[in-house]
């Protein structure tokens, strides 16, 4: 049959003698160059989205999976039993790590939008039980809570990834990581999820961030609960000039800060456990599931690199004083016995401002609610302040 016969019948939408088909192809590229342009790059830009979500899903579950398995009895036995030259006896943990299991089975990928920055958060638990939004720790992730929130059963747990860190976006070109921001950001992660009122978890800077946002928005957290952490590091008004000059200087070679790479994921692994408090490696492997991205060479770190510049404005501790004495809400602290920070009197000193405050102390490290050895005392202390009259 022929194009001109196809087309009549219409098999096909136009014929053109082979002589004119250069020219008619250069007319429809010409077309298209000169055409919606616009739309063209806002439809790319929105099914590239909401790839992106589906992708962050699969590899937030594949990458936990991996994690998990690593940390599996089964794991370890394996591994002794080839050093020991023996054959393995595989099953003998499979009842002790069904709840791990089933950690990864009731997670949630979410994806929300704030100021133009999209921010990611990992969910646990039923939708329809009280909210708890969990925040992390200065360059962590919400993976931070991967031990701690599938055993609070009776709760829905939101660990938000905040800018800069895990699966969420970085800050606009050019703008620093302002503390307070985050504040922001927690409302606007309770807004978007229609949380009138939630209970408010938080770690370390996540504690802090914790502290602020309550306090300014007190009607709407029904109780708080800090982890090794009380707000955030203070200075005297005299130091203001030094820090100011100390983060414009930071600024200046901003666009020369350079990520490590590392050649596999074991190193990263490796050195997350020995940064600043040092943790498990098998608490490291948790955060690195959403802290690591592939790169050319290898791995790198999700986490912006300027959220290691210096701040250019800290509250003084009068400043703080007043947030704590605005946290009207039963708050509970959780400070661990063999945490870098444990000598500090800052964390007592500030909770006895605070009008509400349990305070207790739990063997472990400052990441206690993430080790595997003590994150169930933790979950014991949560539990008795949530279920408790106070």
């Amino acid at each position: 049959m022929s194009a001109t016969k196809a087309e009549q019948i219409g098999l096909i939408n136009h014929a053109l003698p082979a002589e004119e088909l250069d020219a008619a192809v250069d007319a429809f590229c010409e077309k298209m160059l000169n055409g919606a342009t616009k739309a063209i790059r806002w439809t790319k830009f929105l099914v590239n989205l909401e790839l992106k979500r589906i992708v962050h899903s699969v590899l937030d579950t594949g990458l936990a999976y991996e994690g998990l398995s690593a940390h599996s009895g089964d794991h370890r036995e394996g591994v002794q039993a080839l050093q020991e030259r023996r054959q393995p006896e595989f099953g003998k943990h499979r009842d002790q790590e069904k709840d791990q299991q089933d950690r990864i089975m009731l997670t949630e990928d979410i994806r929300i939008d704030v100021a133009g920055v999209e921010l990611a958060a990992k969910q646990w638990g039923d939708p329809d039980k009280p909210a708890i939004i969990a925040l992390h720790g200065w360059l962590d992730n919400a993976a931070s809570y991967d031990m701690l929130a599938p055993a609070l059963t009776d709760y829905r747990v939101i660990g938000l990834d905040f800018a800069g860190h895990g699966f969420s976006g970085a800050r606009p070109a050019g703008c620093r990581y302002h503390m307070l921001d985050n504040v922001d950001d927690v409302i606007g992660l309770a807004d978007a999820l229609d949380l009138e009122q939630f209970i408010l978890m938080g770690h370390s800077m996540g504690a802090g961030i914790a502290t602020y946002t309550a306090a300014s928005y007190p009607e709407r957290v029904a109780r708080l609960i800090l982890i090794e952490g009380i707000g955030t590091v203070a200075n005297t008004p005299a130091e203001a000039p030094r820090i100011l000059r100390s983060a414009v200087e930071d600024m200046k070679k901003a666009h020369a800060k350079r990520k490590p790479v590392y050649e596999t994921r074991e190193e990263a692994i490796e050195a997350r456990s020995q940064a600043i408090g040092g943790i498990s490696v098998e608490a490291a492997r948790i955060l690195c599931q959403r802290g690591l991205e592939p790169v050319e060479s290898g791995v790198t770190w999700r986490s912006d690199p300027r959220l290691k510049m210096n701040s250019a404005l800290r509250l003084t501790e009068e400043m703080i004083a007043g947030f704590l004495q605005a946290l009207t809400m039963p708050t509970l602290l959780i400070r661990g016995e063999d945490s870098f920070v444990a000598g500090s009197p800052t964390l007592q000193e500030r909770a006895g401002k605070m009008p509400d405050c349990q305070v207790v102390s739990l063997p472990g490290n400052h990441h206690l609610h993430l080790e595997a050895d003590s994150y169930q005392a933790v979950v014991a202390a949560i539990q008795e302040f949530l279920t408790g009259d106070s």
